[in-house]
């Protein structure tokens, strides 16, 4: 996607999060930095005699510098480079002279144009395609509140880009499949335990059917307090389950013995 898009889309998304009272939100990788950029008519090179790895390596020579030997300190081996020219606006660039093949003076601006530009400080990619991020920082909303309100303002701003979630709501999706998972072969591994005890393949049943009652009464309680489905409350709803099939396994017990 065209970087300036994404930036564009970003910022009205912040923008909008913002307004929501969702907490502290920034658009990462939207620092620019200042910078001459040099575009170099390859023609125009060649005709005038001078050669692109030569253009290349007079650049790197102006502006880098040339490596001239290694100094040994207490913290390490440090290159050394030295500077031929102090280049600081576009009129010293225009002024850098080339020397061509037949001994001519080259001027830059006679084979290249050179602007500033406002540059991005690093363009983050992913899948092999250009991404910006929009953070969201020191909030007190949960984190399946907060995709639930980012997934309605992406809706109501119908963003011309594709989006996803990362960070934490990628963890809790991870959790949430594996906690789903531990559930399940927990339950087979139970009623295998259950049905041995009591030597029988219908009590477990009846001895799980005190799990729904259960799950509809912290369902009630999350609805009026207003929790949202997180960590703790996974927590808590499996020690809700294991007391209530604890309870049951007396309750069948007793039952049983009489």
């Amino acid at each position: 996607k065209d970087i300036d898009l994404l930036l564009k889309e970003a910022e009205r998304l912040s923008n909008a999060l913002k307004q929501k009272g969702v907490g502290q939100v920034a658009v990462r990788g939207k620092a620019t930095l200042e910078t001459m950029m040099v575009d170099i008519d390859r023609t125009k090179a060649i005709f005038s005699g001078l050669l692109p790895g030569q253009l290349l390596m007079e650049f790197q020579r102006r502006t880098v510098g040339q490596a001239i030997g290694i100094v040994a300190t207490e913290e390490g081996r440090l290159p050394v480079f030295l500077t031929v020219s102090n280049l600081k606006t576009v009129e010293d660039l225009e002024n850098v002279v080339f020397k061509n093949l037949r001994g001519q003076q080259i001027p830059l601006d006679v084979i290249a144009s050179v602007e500033k530009r406002q540059s991005l400080t690093a363009i983050s990619h992913m899948n092999g395609e250009r991404v910006v991020y929009v953070d969201v920082m020191e909030s007190e909303l949960s984190v399946s509140k907060l995709t639930r309100i980012a997934e309605e303002t992406i809706e109501e701003l119908k963003l011309s880009v594709d989006h996803d979630f990362s960070g934490q709501k990628n963890s809790m999706d991870t959790l949430f499949f594996e906690f789903r998972t531990i559930i399940i072969v927990a339950a087979i591994l139970v009623y295998m335990l259950l049905a041995a005890q009591f030597e029988s393949l219908v009590v477990p049943f009846i001895i799980f059917m005190s799990v729904p009652i259960a799950l509809v009464a912290l369902t009630l309680t999350m609805l009026i307090f207003n929790y949202e489905l997180n960590l703790p409350v996974l927590v808590g709803s499996l020690t809700l389950v294991g007391t209530v099939v604890n309870n049951a396994i007396v309750m069948v017990s007793f039952v049983l013995q009489r």
